[in-house]
């Protein structure tokens, strides 16, 4: 891949990778804003833990995300980027366009054919 093209997915990465931190930071908030409210009946209580629970699943997939994009970032160094993990060949730019942090092609399944 062109270093123009690297630079370009690096950017784009350290920008998806800020703004998962900034959505971090307000979950975190949001939870501990949530252990501060008062817990009336049972229709309140069951409120109070579905809400924590969607919070910490949606904190759950943005670590993975931000895991993802630390990768990326670190293969970006290791010039590996861009190459698909099951056939090794690059992977379509308009994919890593869409998911910069991708390490497939769009169907793995049809993958060196």
């Amino acid at each position: 891949m062109k270093k123009k093209d690297l630079a370009f997915f690096k950017e784009m990465l350290l920008s998806a990778k800020a703004k998962v931190l900034e959505q971090l930071d307000f979950d975190k908030d949001q939870l501990h804003d949530l252990s501060k409210k008062e817990i009336g009946d049972i229709v309140d209580r069951a409120f109070y833990l579905y809400e924590k629970n969607k919070t910490i699943e949606i904190s759950e997939k943005e670590k993975e995300q931000l895991e993802a994009i630390d990768f990326a970032l670190l293969r970006i160094e290791k010039n590996t980027y861009g190459k698909c993990f099951k056939c090794g060949k690059d992977i379509a730019h308009k994919r890593l366009e869409a998911i910069p942090w991708a390490t497939k092609c769009v169907n793995p399944d049809q993958c060196g054919k």
